[in-house]
C-alpha cells in the first residue's frame, strides 16, 4: 500500500513539474512578440495563440488524485482485495442479586470488499460479511425485563456463538459521486441487516452511545432480519459553507421474512415497514443546525401456518438535535397486536461541548409497557453514565448514530442503573462498564 501511494504521490508532482516546465518554455515567445512592430503585435495570430490543452489545471490534478485515491481503496488492479475489519467489547457488570462478573460481551469479525474492480459513478456494487461472537450481552439485554423481585432477567439461550451478523450486498443505484445537489440518492441492500426501525436499532452493538439498548427492542423483538432494503435521501441540498450535502428527506424502505436473524420465514406472510427523517436545516452557521425528526412504521405477523398467528403494527417518532455543548435524542413507539396494546419511550442527553469530544457525559430514561391494560408491568431505567473516547483517527463530526465504519475508534462507557417497576417499592441497581475498540 505505501508503494502505490508514493508511486501515486510521483505521478501527481510530475504533473506539476511539467505544468511549470510548459510556463517557462512560453515567457520567451512572449519577449519575442515584444519586438514585433507595433502594427504586427496587434494582431493575434494563429501561431501566437497560447495552447491551452497543454497545460494541466488544478481540476485535473484532483480528479487524478481521487481517481487514484479510489483505485488505492479497491486494491488497484485487483477485485478480489477483501478489508478486514470488526471489534471487541470486554465489560464488567456488577448486580445487587448476581455476582459481579467480568465477561466478554461480544466480538466481530467483517470482510467487506467491491465486487466491481474499476470506480464507477452509477451502479458500484459492495458486500459485507460479519461474524458476531460472545455471551448473552449483546442480544439478551435487548430482551432483559425487570424481574418480580426488581432484577434483571435475561434468556442467556438467545446468543448462540458464533452467529452471521450482517450478510449483505449493497447495490448504489444513485449516488452523490455524479452531482452536488441531486434530486434522489438510491441504493439496495440485500441479505441479512439492521431493521430500519427508530434509532437505537440501526445502531451496531460497538457504536450504541449507551451499554444497552432501548427496551422496547426486546419487547417487540426487533433487531436483524433477512430481507430488501431501499434507502438514500430526497431533495439533497449542499452547503458550501461546510461542503456537506444533506438530504431533506432520508428515508428506508423494507421488507424481512419477519421470523429474526439466521432462520427461515415460518409463514406465508412477509414484514414490511420504513422510516423517514427529516432536515429541515442544511446551513452550516444556522440556530438550528443538525435538528432532526422523523417516523418509523413496521408490519408484521407472528406465528406459523396453520394456527397460532399474529398480526402486530408498530409506529414510531423520533427527534435528535445536536446543539453544542447539548445532544438530545428522544423515541416514542406505540405498539398494537391481536390482543395487546403497549408503548415505549426512550430519551437521551448528552454533554458533546466539541466536535470530537473526549469525555462525553449522558443522562438517560427508558419505559416500556407491554401491556397498557395490564397494571402494575410497566418498567423504568434511569441511566447516568459517560463515554470516554480516547483514540480516535478520522477527524469527522460525531454524531451518536453516524459514525464513519472507517472511523478506529477505542472507547470506555460506564453505565449506572436505577431500574423501578411500575407498582413495587423495590428497585434495582447494577452497574456496567464496558471497553470498545474497533479495527
Amino acid at each position: 500500500m505505501r508503494i502505490i501511494t508514493v508511486i501515486a504521490l510521483l505521478l501527481v508532482g510530475s504533473l506539476m513539474m511539467q505544468s511549470e516546465a510548459q510556463a517557462i518554455d512560453s515567457e520567451p515567445a512572449v519577449v519575442a512578440e515584444a519586438t514585433v512592430p507595433a502594427k504586427e503585435a496587434t494582431g493575434t495570430t494563429k501561431e501566437g495563440e497560447e495552447n491551452k490543452s497543454d497545460y494541466v489545471t488544478r481540476e485535473d490534478l484532483d480528479a487524478l488524485r481521487d481517481l487514484l485515491d479510489e483505485q488505492i481503496k479497491r486494491g488497484v488492479a485487483s477485485k478480489y482485495t477483501v478489508n478486514l475489519s470488526g471489534f471487541g467489547i470486554v465489560g464488567f457488570n456488577s448486580n445487587y442479586d448476581k455476582p459481579d462478573s467480568f465477561g466478554i460481551s461480544s466480538a466481530s469479525l467483517s470482510l467487506s470488499g467491491n465486487l466491481r474492480e474499476d470506480p464507477v459513478e452509477e451502479g458500484d456494487v459492495k458486500y459485507k460479511i460479519s461474524l458476531l461472537f460472545g455471551g448473552a450481552s449483546p442480544t439478551a439485554l435487548n430482551s432483559a425485563k425487570v424481574g418480580s423481585g426488581g432484577g434483571l432477567v435475561t434468556n442467556s439461550t438467545i446468543v448462540q456463538s458464533p452467529v452471521l451478523s450482517d450478510v449483505i450486498l449493497i447495490w448504489d443505484l444513485k449516488t452523490l459521486k455524479g452531482e452536488l445537489e441531486p434530486l434522489y440518492t438510491l441504493s439496495a441492500t440485500v441479505g441479512q441487516q439492521l431493521v430500519p426501525f427508530g434509532q437505537d436499532n440501526l445502531a451496531t452493538e460497538d457504536k450504541i452511545p449507551t451499554i444497552r439498548k432501548a427496551q422496547y427492542l426486546g419487547g417487540y423483538g426487533i433487531s436483524r432480519d433477512i430481507g430488501v432494503k431501499l434507502d438514500g435521501g430526497l431533495i439533497n441540498r449542499h452547503d458550501p459553507a461546510s461542503g456537506i450535502t444533506t438530504p431533506l428527506f432520508a428515508y428506508s424502505l423494507a421488507g424481512f421474512n419477519g421470523s429474526g436473524p439466521n432462520r427461515n420465514d415460518d409463514n406465508s406472510e412477509k414484514d414490511f415497514g420504513g422510516r423517514v427523517v427529516v432536515a429541515p436545516v442544511k446551513d452550516y452557521f444556522s440556530f438550528f443546525r443538525d435538528l432532526k425528526f422523523g417516523g418509523s412504521y413496521y408490519h408484521g405477523t407472528r406465528g406459523q401456518n396453520g394456527g397460532g398467528k399474529t398480526t402486530r403494527e408498530l409506529f414510531g417518532a423520533e427527534f435528535e438535535w445536536l446543539k453544542k455543548p447539548f445532544l438530545l435524542t428522544a423515541e416514542a413507539v406505540f405498539g398494537r397486536d391481536d390482543k395487546t396494546h403497549s408503548t415505549g419511550f426512550v430519551s437521551t442527553l448528552f454533554w458533546t461541548p466539541g466536535t470530537l469530544p473526549d469525555f462525553q457525559p449522558l443522562f438517560r430514561f427508558d419505559s416500556f409497557d407491554p401491556d397498557r391494560n395490564q397494571k402494575n408491568d410497566r418498567a423504568d431505567i434511569y441511566t447516568v453514565g459517560f463515554n470516554y473516547f480516547f483514540y480516535q483517527v478520522e477527524p469527522i463530526t460525531r454524531r451518536t448514530y453516524e459514525i464513519k465504519p472507517t472511523e478506529r475508534v477505542a472507547k470506555l462507557q460506564v453505565n449506572w442503573n436505577l431500574r423501578k417497576q411500575e407498582g413495587r417499592k423495590l428497585t434495582a441497581n447494577d452497574v456496567n462498564v464496558q471497553f470498545v475498540y474497533t479495527f
